[in-house]
């Protein structure tokens, strides 16, 4: 059984659909805001319900080590320029698809673990297709014009961190924590001061309790 709020973000979704090209909708918010699990769940949901359904993921994207690191650039410079290779998606996926309306190609992606482009996936878009594009930073200009229909998700502080320990402490070690205060939260807040999601968002959810998230008002 998927959540109310997925259904919710589903049926006010494809209200969007038109006839001939597939529909696209970005599935933003801070890092550790459940942006991740909502997307897939949406996927899952539109695919039970006899729809053609692609999630691609901004961390697919990543760029080498070397580039993430510019240490030319703050920590939260970096992240917000750096760390993710959005001219790719968009020149590879996003601008075929909106003069074309359909995509058949195979990108190789960077594995973080040997960080070498050794991930191969393809990409198989219908104009009857649904794609959730899934990640941080999507209320850039270059890659939200691209978008018919954009969930900000939003989780309070406390909810990040203690998602943020629990996921990535096991993996990266206790210094992750240091990087959300010092990298990817002010860099998160900048993204928010360019970008507003009030304006630029067609719904924000709160995600801070995972079995309770709600609909926020676009506007206060």
């Amino acid at each position: 059984m998927h959540s109310l709020i997925t259904q919710h973000i589903s049926a006010k979704a494809l209200s969007n659909r038109v006839d001939g090209k597939p529909l696209i909708i970005g599935i933003t918010g801070q890092d550790a805001s459940g942006k991740t699990h909502l997307g897939r769940e949406l996927v899952d949901q539109l695919k039970e319900s006899g729809i053609d359904s692609v999630l691609i993921q901004v961390d697919d994207f990543h760029r080498t080590r070397a580039e993430r690191y510019d240490p030319t650039m703050s920590e939260p410079q970096a992240y917000l320029n750096r760390s993710f290779d959005f001219e790719k998606l968009v020149s590879k996926i996003l601008d075929p698809l909106s003069r074309n309306s359909h995509i058949d190609t195979t990108l190789w992606h960077l594995d973080l673990a040997t960080d070498s482009h050794i991930k191969e996936h393809r990409y198989v878009i219908q104009p009857t297709s649904v794609v959730v594009v899934e990640g941080v930073l999507l209320l850039r200009p270059d890659v939200r014009k691209y978008l018919d229909f954009t969930v900000y998700v939003h989780a309070d502080r406390e909810s990040i961190l203690d998602r943020a320990y629990i996921r990535d402490v096991p993996e990266q070690g206790d210094d992750v924590m240091r990087k959300y205060d010092t990298k990817y939260m002010p860099a998160q807040r900048e993204h928010l001061d360019m970008n507003t999601q009030h304006i630029h968002s067609n719904m924000i959810v709160d995600n801070s309790r995972w079995q309770d998230a709600r609909q926020l008002p676009l506007y206060s």
